[in-house]
């Protein structure tokens, strides 16, 4: 009987977790992803035009007090400038052809601090970017709208030889790119619907 009576508060238990988690889908028109680095000529910024996100967030009401799962994909060939010589070298260093897809896939969580409908912190993730993959240190700083929507943002720096890319050079070699870049992402999430 005392066997029973602790299944059944386990399996209730296990339920309210379960229906406490919530997945979200981004909001592709309020969204931004940026690249932004250095060069020996002028600083320059890419804007990511096709990439999409999931997050899977335990909530208590609308108000997110963990991060379970968080995905991200960016199409390389979409990584785009007001240049398009800058695009093509970029795209070519990216090896767009042969690895279309940019991804960050969650590994855990590091921190977690919330603060009414603030919430800030660091998750741990696989980024893969020209066929290779590196663990990094994401951070984040959030917030919950009245309407329920989530905004995510925050930046990671790294160097582009991390992932055996080589910074694009222009005009004969005169013009090189600095190794280290910047992304700054500004991701909005609604509950999804399925």
């Amino acid at each position: 009987m005392k066997i029973k009576l602790i299944l059944i508060t386990a399996s209730i238990l296990l339920g309210f977790a379960v229906n406490a988690q919530k997945k979200y889908t981004l909001v592709d028109s309020k969204s931004k992803l940026t690249v932004e680095g250095t060069s020996t000529v002028h600083d320059w910024i890419m804007n990511s035009t096709v990439f999409s996100s999931t997050a899977l967030f335990e909530t208590e009401g609308n108000s997110p007090i963990n991060i379970v799962d968080v995905r991200l994909n960016c199409k390389a060939g979409k990584i785009l400038s007001d240049n398009s010589i800058m695009d093509g070298k970029t795209h070519k260093a990216l090896k767009a052809e042969t690895h279309p897809e940019i991804t960050f896939v969650f590994n855990s969580i590091k921190s977690y601090t919330k603060l009414q409908d603030n919430f800030s912190g660091e998750i741990i993730g696989v980024l893969s970017i020209a066929g290779k993959t590196k663990k990094i240190t994401l951070p984040f700083s959030g917030n919950v709208a009245s309407t329920g929507t989530i905004q995510v943002k925050g930046s990671v720096q790294f160097n582009m030889t991390d992932f055996g890319i080589d910074p694009p050079t222009a005009m004969l070699g005169t013009l090189k790119t600095g190794d280290q870049v910047k992304i700054n992402y500004d991701l909005h999430y609604v509950k999804s619907l399925n």
